[in-house]
């Protein structure tokens, strides 16, 4: 749940960034802050690419356990059916 919390701020933040940059152009600023904002908020959207990267591989790994645990689960419920049906009979 933290991981996709996460990946969803991370989503949020890149889509304010790129809000930001549109109205930083609309605004009478010189060249050379924006090129100054221009590669802060391409630093921030590079390490947000990243770490969303990491999180979508912390979240495969998660499903893939999940489904481990699903499997498992549903192979339990098998064995105690047939230890319920052999001690009923």
């Amino acid at each position: 749940m933290q991981i996709e919390r996460e990946l969803v701020r991370s989503i949020h933040f890149n889509q304010q960034l790129k809000q930001d940059q549109k109205k930083l152009i609309d605004s009478c600023i010189g060249m050379p802050e924006l090129i100054v904002m221009q590669r802060d908020s391409n630093d921030k959207i590079r390490e947000n690419t990243q770490t969303l990267s990491i999180m979508k591989v912390k979240v495969d790994k998660i499903e893939e356990k999940l489904g481990d645990m699903d499997h498992a689960m549903i192979n339990i419920q098998n064995t105690l059916h047939l230890v319920l049906n052999k001690i009923s009979k």
